[in-house]
């Protein structure tokens, strides 16, 4: 949300509708919740946190192997 607008200063009933609405949608859809796992509420309604989190596990675990792959290896060895 790029624009911030406090109630009071809407001009009527359905604009106040209107933004209340759009921060619903916000929080629902887009933020990430850290109580349920960084994940949206949503994606946790949907069913949607056991694939979040694998895909989440994968990447950091092929930047894991990119970073070893890119240290030059240990001389004490």
């Amino acid at each position: 949300m790029s624009t911030v607008r406090r109630l009071d200063e809407t001009n009527s009933g359905p604009d106040a509708r209107r933004l209340i609405n759009g921060y619903v949608a916000h929080y629902n859809i887009v933020r990430l919740n850290s109580a349920i796992g960084y994940i949206t509420p949503k994606d946790m309604l949907a069913g949607h946190q056991r694939e979040i989190q694998a895909e989440r596990d994968r990447k950091l675990e092929a930047a894991r192997q990119q970073r070893k792959n890119r240290r030059p290896p240990n001389r004490g060895e």
